[in-house]
């Protein structure tokens, strides 16, 4: 497992990068980097928890880094009803097309 100064780099590459990538992709980036995998590993299905070892601190800073990305806001029920990387999909693009 990469340490936490590892994934904060990971979490937090030049901004010009992130933007030019579509949603999906940023989205599979930031998962990769909270889930310490190779965002080629990644498939929809897959459950945030149980597939991808995601913890309450990693769900949390999944929150804080759509808010700062997205400007979809940090609230705890919404985040808490995320179970696989689809709904993750879901949640972004919503934001998105608003």
């Amino acid at each position: 497992m990469a340490s936490l100064q590892e994934q904060l780099q990971k979490l937090t590459q030049p901004a010009a990068k992130k933007e030019a990538a579509d949603t999906p992709t940023q989205v599979y980036d930031l998962l990769a980097a909270l889930a310490d995998v190779d965002k080629e590993q990644l498939r929809a299905d897959m459950l945030l928890v149980d597939d991808l070892n995601l913890g309450s601190l990693d769900i949390i800073e999944l929150a804080v880094r759509f808010e700062q990305k997205f400007g979809i806001p940090s609230e705890p029920e919404t985040y808490l009803q995320l179970r696989t990387i689809a709904d993750v999909l879901k949640l972004a693009d919503e934001f998105q097309a608003r």
